[in-house]
């Protein structure tokens, strides 16, 4: 049967042809509370002009409409999928049949289909409800974009509710902007064995990103935190879980394993290979990031993502800790081969990051880069090799959120003394590093100020002395988050734009049966030579900093050398606070002397507690 399609049409109907053409200015619609899919071949296409040959199939179906929770408000959106499966059963009337090739497909399970289509925002499987479903032995190409990946649409395979799927020997691939693999929001739970898993981004003009800001559509990762990319392979919301197990997945660039639009999540990857095939992304983030959740009832971390003898091959970071008290364990020798940084991290409350097990931080940067964070981080039986020689980059947030277009570097201003005790580091405040049962080569900086210069919305040199204003609303088209605030005052989630966490850290050193070679001190941050901006196009300078030993100002350093550690001192160290507890050693390098002042009084190098201006030098 042969169709000419002239004019619109509204097709009521499954419709089976030889061919179909449709007519310039012509177009095929659903009546309302349906929709119509395309397949030519069992190939998914999207309804436009043109003549189209072979087993073409205009399916007919229901709608399948959810609401879903995006940072505290409503979405409603109609999904379009090939198999859609709630509560255990697949509602036939709202899945697409002609779309799905070969093998099986239950109420329970799918074995050895093939979905492919090239229309935006359409999934393979969309399941919900309290279902317990299995995919054994797929293959999937989706190509177009996804409108919306924060709600799961157009993701491969988009779990939702209650339910829990297994997805074991399949292969999924994604390519467009924002067009994920894998969806797990609501309570969903995703267990993946055995799997290949990719997407390609492209990207956008100028124009389409202005088109997808009127839709609050996320298309690109925030500039201030120096990312770049288009496409996330996997984004846990809400509630959603994963587990991997020997899986190989890759995005081109932005992330692979993404959480955002995030309440409480669990991550855990085994055996697997997590990789960034382009110049710009992460391998796993960490964000707590439902400004309505009290995080405090929940009494444990609000994102925990565990990386168990996995291997990370990224350009810009392995791991990516923001927003709220999120965890992050890399543990049974699992590596992070990076371009940048093992880790980043900015904006975390009171979160945890843990590296042990014989894991490996291979780096070109520092191992971790943190800013505006209450952290705290165990490096545990480690191997860290930080090709700047930095293994922690304390330092000032230069991250200015979403709305400005604009970072000033701070120029010729130098920071004042406040009350701040030096010589002790708040728990909910400061930041902790722990080095135990290993030897570690590399300096330990804090160049934190409170010159709180990512609020600053003017030029350093046209207003020095004023307090920045606060910042605008967003300009991009979305939307600020309301942020609920409590009796004090302050945000109920310290840390997402107010001011709690940013300004001058005590850091808090501790060797416990270890061996440190480098420096560990207070220090000033500079950025490149001629540097005084920082925006979308030159983004990659955030974080680019050199840090230099200096007298603390505001930014205490405070050490303990535990019994049975050794400190190699390499070269001029400003600490606040040293205690050498009996056992412990602090030497120089290559068997040179160090030298200790106390407030310019010369000191004994020995066992004991000191605290005021502390240098220790080499000869």
């Amino acid at each position: 049967m042969t169709k000419i399609i002239s004019e619109p049409w509204v097709i009521e109907n499954t419709c089976v042809l030889d061919s179909l053409t449709i007519e310039p200015g012509a177009s095929i619609t659903a009546p309302e509370g349906k929709y119509v899919t395309l397949t030519v071949d069992g190939i998914g296409q999207t309804i436009e002009p043109g003549v189209y040959t072979g087993n073409v199939v205009l399916t007919v179906c229901d709608n399948f409409t959810r609401t879903t929770l995006r940072f505290g408000e409503e979405t409603v959106s109609n999904f379009h999928a090939g198999a859609i499966i709630d509560n255990g059963k697949l509602l036939k009337n709202s899945s697409v049949a002609a779309i799905v090739s070969g093998g099986t497909l239950t109420d329970e399970e799918a074995n050895d289909i093939s979905i492919e289509s090239h229309e935006w925002d359409f999934n393979g499987f969309y399941i919900t409800g309290k279902s317990n479903y299995v995919i054994n032995n797929m293959n999937m190409l989706l190509i177009g974009d996804g409108t919306d990946d924060f709600v799961g649409m157009g993701a491969g395979v988009a779990v939702t509710g209650d339910a829990k799927v297994t997805i074991n020997n399949s292969k999924i691939h994604t390519e467009g902007i924002g067009r994920g693999t894998i969806y797990a929001g609501g309570n969903g739970v995703v267990s993946m064995n055995n799997c290949d898993v990719s997407t390609v981004s492209y990207i956008p003009t100028k124009e389409q990103l202005l088109e997808g800001a009127k839709t609050q559509r996320m298309m690109e990762p925030p500039w201030a935190i120096g990312l770049r990319g288009n496409g996330r392979t996997l984004n846990l919301a809400e509630n959603g879980a994963l587990n991997l197990d020997n899986c190989h997945v890759t995005s081109n660039s932005w992330g692979v394993l993404s959480v955002d639009g995030a309440r409480v999540n669990r991550m855990n990857v085994k055996d697997s290979l997590i990789e960034i095939t382009g110049s710009n992304g992460y391998g796993c983030f960490c964000i707590c990031d439902d400004f309505m959740f009290d995080y405090k009832s929940l009494n444990d971390y609000g994102c925990i993502d565990v990386i168990d003898h996995s291997v990370f091959n990224v350009p810009y970071t392995g791991t990516l800790m923001s927003l709220g008290n999120g965890k992050v364990e890399f543990k049974n020798a699992s590596v992070i081969n990076s371009g940048r940084f093992g880790a980043f991290v900015h904006r975390n409350n009171h979160g945890l990051l843990q590296v042990h097990e014989k894991s490996v931080f291979n780096t070109k940067s520092s191992s971790v880069v943190v800013k505006g964070s209450n952290l705290y981080v165990e490096f545990d039986d480690a191997v860290l090799n930080p090709g700047n020689g930095t293994i922690l980059q304390l330092m000032d947030n230069d991250d200015v959120g979403m709305g400005p277009d604009t970072f000033y570097v701070p120029i010729g201003i130098e920071d004042e003394r406040d009350s701040r005790d030096l010589t002790v580091a708040v728990p909910d405040e400061d930041v902790f590093v722990t080095i135990s049962n290993m030897s570690a080569t590399g300096n330990l900086f804090n160049s934190t100020t409170n010159l709180m210069a990512c609020n600053r919305r003017v030029p350093w040199d046209m207003d020095p002395n004023n307090a920045p204003p606060p910042p605008p609303p967003p300009g991009d088209g979305m939307a600020a988050p309301q942020i609920p605030m409590g009796p004090d005052g302050k945000p109920v989630l310290r840390g997402f734009e107010g001011p709690d966490l940013m300004g001058a850290k005590n850091l808090d050193v501790r060797l416990v049966s270890a061996q440190l070679t480098g420096v560990i001190s207070a220090a000033t941050a500079s950025y490149g030579e001629g540097i005084t901006i920082i925006t979308k196009e030159n983004c990659e300078e955030l974080s680019n900093i050199t840090q230099t030993p200096a007298k603390p100002v505001n930014n205490g350093v405070i050490v303990t050398i535990g019994s049975g550690s050794t400190w190699t001192v390499t070269g001029r160290s400003y600490i606040t606070k040293l205690t050498i507890e009996a056992g412990a050693v602090v030497k120089g390098i290559d068997d040179k002397a160090v030298s200790m002042t106390v407030d310019g009084v010369k000191t004994t190098v020995q066992p004991g507690v000191y605290t005021g201006m502390i240098v220790l030098d080499i000869a």
